[in-house]
């Protein structure tokens, strides 16, 4: 912890009681429990059975809409519970990512540092991206999303302009979000495998992210600042109204943030 202590700095110990409080035993399970899970509430899938991953499984009342302008219609709490996976799979996807990384490690590493920005944030990256796939996924929406090897795309219903736009807003949104939620993971990542001694500047995962331009900003602060920008990220502005309304009435709601052991009493 004493990498994490010298990058959090004071905020080491907020990480370190939330940690105890929100994780137990069942916080850790395969993926396919966790999709059974998130039929209860609702997640965010990217990966494939054979990825390692992190997600927070999220309830919130369904009268929770969103309007063509990002707007959010909900004046209730909404419950988050964070969730790991470490299929075995994973570990050897790391090491053909990087052989020079420790690979029976630096999965949970990553997936820990997914779990650092939900555990700093009051309005957690993963928690709005859940919402917005849920939207994204729901059987009113005017087009069907498709996952073409981590590219998502959008594949129309017969709707109006008005919907088709609002369809590509709701993606556009997701997609930038998901981003920073894993910039904030590579950046650490990066932090802490330096220091830990292993060379990281030819890692493609984490090149390709700095030249992204939502990537690069937490690639670009200086290290003492980092958990204060990871804290603030429910700040973050849009160069679109759409993502600008909805961030800003996202960080409005009460986010309740519990062990899943709550979830499964």
């Amino acid at each position: 912890m004493q990498i994490y202590s010298d990058i959090l700095m004071d905020d080491i110990h907020l990480l370190d009681s939330e940690s105890k409080r929100l994780l137990g035993p069942s916080s850790f399970t395969d993926e396919k429990t966790v999709r059974e899970l998130n039929k209860i509430g609702t997640g965010i899938f990217f990966g494939g059975f054979d990825d390692a991953m992190f997600t927070a499984s999220t309830t919130y009342d369904r009268s929770l809409e969103i309007s063509s302008d990002g707007r959010i219609n909900y004046q209730n709490a909404i419950t988050s519970y964070p969730l790991f996976s470490f299929p075995e799979k994973g570990f050897v996807k790391e090491k053909s990512r990087n052989p020079n990384y420790p690979s029976f490690i630096a999965p949970y590493i990553h997936e820990y540092n997914h779990f650092i920005g939900f555990a700093l944030q009051n309005h957690p990256l993963v928690v709005a991206e859940g919402i917005l796939s849920n939207i994204i996924n729901g059987d009113d929406f005017p087009a069907k999303l498709v996952n073409k090897r981590g590219n998502l795309k959008l594949k129309f219903k017969k709707t109006t302009r008005e919907r088709r736009d609002f369809a590509e807003d709701m993606l556009a949104l997701l997609g930038t979000m998901g981003i920073f939620d894993e910039a904030i993971a590579l950046r650490l990542e990066d932090t802490v495998l330096s220091r830990l001694g292993y060379d990281t500047s030819k890692d493609a995962v984490m090149n390709e992210m700095k030249k992204n331009p939502a990537g690069r900003l937490f690639f670009s602060y200086p290290i003492h600042e980092l958990a204060r920008k990871i804290k603030n990220c429910h700040r973050i502005t849009f160069n679109y109204q759409v993502g600008n309304n909805f961030i800003q009435d996202f960080a409005k709601i009460d986010v309740v943030k519990e062990n899943i052991e709550k979830l499964l009493l």
